[in-house]
């Protein structure tokens, strides 16, 4: 998104994480506000107050239109404690991810020194850079997802924003990016990597099959597929699963629902007869 006010219209008043890219020379800006909206709009008046950021010298240098942003992160929360803290160790995230106080307009690494205006020296900025790094691998499983339909990439540090984002449950976000299932919300491919998500994405385009089946299916609809295999006569779960191409785990939550409600017989462990 370009740099005007217009933008305003698309960013809603919520706590979250930006990024403001010189379109010029690929130089960047990482911000965090609790009210993103507000903070936008205070950067586009930045004539009008006198913080002295480094990214508004570089706004009279290449002229502020030369500038897009794009919002990274966002909550809809009204927990702002628990907020504070999640948005300082993503600051200091994407500051090191985008390199942006090593080689952009950030002055500080982020999270409270950023908030206090405090400098690191290079020894205390290489252990922050090393920790968040680690925090990162050990604490998130990034998510990348492509759309079919858009054919736009987003990532996202963790699930868990993945599908804050999506409006959806975070096992969806695993299942999708572990190829359990096809589609994440009927539009997107998933992986852990970009590497993955293109390789994954390649094969939806070529076979339509990246995964084991595409979405759950209702007990009725597994009932019939059963009904279709040897008239009924079904074998172990293991059989069952490479027959239908369902995870052995989904077969036997399948095949518990269907001995309640008496449709399924179990012969002894782990076989199963239709009734």
């Amino acid at each position: 998104m370009n740099m005007n006010k217009d933008i305003l219209n698309d960013i809603l008043d919520i706590p979250g994480i930006y990024k403001i890219t010189n379109n010029i020379n690929g130089k960047c800006y990482i911000g965090q506000s609790i009210f993103l909206n507000r903070r936008i709009k205070r950067h586009l008046s930045y004539k009008s107050h006198k913080d002295n950021l480094a990214v508004y010298k570089a706004f009279d240098k290449y002229g502020i239109d030369n500038f897009s942003i794009e919002i990274l992160e966002s909550f809809n929360t009204n927990d702002y404690s628990f907020i504070k803290k999640k948005l300082d160790e993503l600051e200091i995230y994407y500051i090191n991810k985008f390199n942006s106080y090593g080689n952009g307009y950030n002055k500080t690494i982020g999270g409270d020194a950023g908030t206090a205006g405090y400098k690191f020296t290079e020894e205390q900025r290489k252990k922050v850079s090393d920790n968040s790094k680690l925090y990162a691998s050990n604490y998130y499983k990034p998510v990348y997802l492509k759309s079919i339909i858009t054919k736009y990439t987003k990532m996202y540090i963790s699930e868990t924003h993945a599908a804050a984002d999506l409006k959806c449950h975070h096992s969806q976000i695993s299942r999708t990016c572990e190829w359990k299932q096809m589609l994440l919300n009927e539009e997107w491919v998933g992986g852990r990597s970009y590497e993955d998500l293109n390789n994954r994405y390649i094969q939806f385009l070529n076979t339509g099959k990246p995964c084991r089946f595409i979405r759950r299916l209702t007990i009725h609809e597994y009932y019939d597929k059963l009904k279709s295999i040897k008239n009924g006569d079904m074998s172990t779960v293991k059989q069952i699963s490479e027959t239908l191409g369902i995870c052995k785990k989904t077969i036997s939550t399948y095949n518990k629902e269907l001995l309640k409600i008496g449709l399924l017989e179990k012969i002894k462990y782990h076989k199963y007869k239709l009734k």
